[in-house]
């Protein structure tokens, strides 16, 4: 990315989001663009094409969705999994046809069975029940995983050595003509954020074009 590309953060007010923010701005991105709630519904197909259309974006970073602890997916079942679905393919569908030369989507540790070893490889998606409390939830996300998964893991500490490996699954990914799908862990404190923030902005920064798939996991 240069740093007069044209950049929307889908969802810049929440955790992940913010912490994009923050570390473009501080490395002097101008081309931000943020949309509140207020401004522009991700639920509203039409608005969201009358947004890429006006603003064209050349990146995207999908941070934005319905998020909810277990009494609210559990009240709420079909709310997530349908408002999550429709942000999600809004999003995707939109950047597709501005012709956005990449987007970042990011998944969760919960579209992981509920039982799945630890750390949570790619292969042991769909291999099990996911946990009933975020189902909902997890079974949007899973929806926007559409290709073969690469393991690679992010860790604040051995951040170099994670984009090591992720220029090489980046090569592989480019060859086999799919896209690049990483498993991020970022610790869940307070601290992560910021340096979570740098590691998506350069995972934005790996050669090639696409879509950049990155999940999470925990310990």
């Amino acid at each position: 990315m240069k740093k007069d590309s044209r950049i929307y953060i889908a969802g810049h007010r929440g955790l992940v989001g913010s912490a994009i923010h923050r570390e473009l701005e501080r490395l002097g991105y101008t081309g931000i663009l943020t949309r509140t709630r207020e401004q522009l519904d991700l639920l509203d197909t039409a608005a969201v094409n009358i947004f890429f259309a006006e603003e064209k974006p050349e990146y995207v970073f999908l941070a934005a969705a319905k998020v909810g602890g277990i009494l609210a997916n559990n009240t709420y079942p079909a709310d997530f999994i349908h408002d999550n679905l429709v942000i999600q393919n809004n999003i995707i569908d939109a950047s597709y046809r501005a012709g956005v030369n990449r987007l970042l989507f990011l998944g969760s540790s919960c579209i992981y069975p509920k039982l799945a070893p630890q750390p949570m490889p790619e292969s042991s998606l769909l291999t099990g029940p996911l946990e009933p409390t975020h189902r909902p939830y997890a079974l949007a996300k899973i929806a926007g995983e559409r290709c073969d998964a690469v393991n690679v893991w992010l860790e604040h500490p051995r951040i170099d050595k994670f984009f090591e490996a992720a220029r090489v699954a980046r090569a592989q990914s480019a060859r086999a003509g799919t896209p690049l799908v990483l498993n991020a862990w970022t610790a869940r404190s307070a601290a992560s954020l910021d340096p979570a923030g740098e590691a998506h902005r350069r995972i934005s920064d790996l050669g090639g074009d696409g879509l950049i798939l990155v999940t999470g996991s925990s310990r």
